[in-house]
């Protein structure tokens, strides 16, 4: 989807059967530019007014929203001032309040969208506890400046790029995706939320959750899916693989997705099987990141093993 228009009413029509009908002020002229895409269950969404508007409407039902100015400020009142938002901290919209907002000129806003459904499910799974409703009533801004911050950021740009490429294999990627980009974005938002801890449980938990990983490896993992598995919220799973594994849960999982990789390479047929195919049929979304990964553990490249592989048929 994408909407241009120099006249304020007709953009904000626009804008409002997108995401929801919402009241304008602003200059009757302007240069809106709307432009969305989509994959699985989140959207993104570039929207710029090219001139100073201000934004009200009720809390929204159903979805909330992060909005990052990746180009300029936006703002909203905090008091007797205004709460400024910026490359360092986002805004959240969703059923905290409603919304009242300006969107400064030349501003350019990068809002995700992610439905309130998921964001419950996935609190439920990084708290360990069972009232997401009232955690999200408390979400009204996202520090990006922090490391989960940096890697949804990053998460963004990637996927900005993916789908703005014609021949990506994105379609494929999508659980991977869309539940990173979602366990991301609450760890940046919901303070103490990654410091959250109970008793340490024992050694079983941590066979659980390789014991999940093994049966599940294509498909998409995340922390919040193995702290479900091993029923302890995040941080204590953090703990579990120092204290019994001397690595972290990502590591284990990347270590057992290089191995079945590098056996498919050594085993299957060479003229059935590509570096690709082996990749994401080992849960692997991202096909750079995994060449490095497997240069680093293999001291070699992958197609360099499946060549050796042809060379011995």
């Amino acid at each position: 989807m994408h909407v241009t228009s120099s006249h304020l009413s007709d953009f904000t029509e626009a804008v409002g059967s997108h995401f929801r009908p919402h009241e304008v002020s602003g200059p009757d002229r302007i240069a809106g530019n709307l432009e969305a895409r989509h994959f699985g269950r989140v959207g993104l969404t570039y929207l710029s007014y090219g001139s100073e508007v201000e934004i009200r409407t009720d809390p929204l039902d159903g979805f909330s929203l992060l909005q990052i100015p990746i180009k300029g400020v936006s703002s909203e009142p905090d008091g007797d001032g205004r709460d400024r938002f910026s490359l360092q901290k986002g805004q959240v919209l969703g059923l905290a309040r409603g919304i009242d907002f300006a969107i400064h000129r030349n501003c350019t806003l990068l809002i995700t969208r992610f439905e309130n459904a998921d964001i419950a499910e996935t609190l439920a799974d990084l708290s360990g506890q069972g009232d997401a409703a009232r955690t999200m009533k408390t979400m009204k801004s996202c520090d990006l400046a922090s490391p989960a911050g940096r890697a949804l950021l990053s998460q963004l740009r990637w996927l900005n790029f993916e789908l703005a490429e014609g021949g990506s294999r994105l379609a494929l990627m999508e659980a991977h995706c869309s539940k990173g980009l979602l366990v991301s974005f609450l760890m940046a938002t919901v303070p103490g939320l990654s410091r959250s801890s109970t008793p340490l449980p024992t050694f079983a938990a941590v066979r659980r959750v390789e014991a999940y990983v093994d049966e599940h490896l294509g498909e998409a993992i995340t922390i919040a899916d193995m702290a479900r598995v091993a029923g302890v919220p995040v941080r204590t799973l953090f703990e579990l693989f120092k204290r019994y594994k001397e690595e972290t849960p990502a590591e284990m999982l990347r270590r057992k997705r290089l191995e079945a990789v590098r056996q498919l390479l050594v085993q299957s047929s060479p003229y059935d099987t590509t570096v690709t195919e082996a990749a994401m049929a080992c849960g692997f979304a991202h096909l750079g990141r995994f060449a490095q990964y497997y240069g680093a553990e293999y001291g070699e490249k992958p197609s360099d093993t499946l060549m050796r592989r042809r060379h011995h048929s």
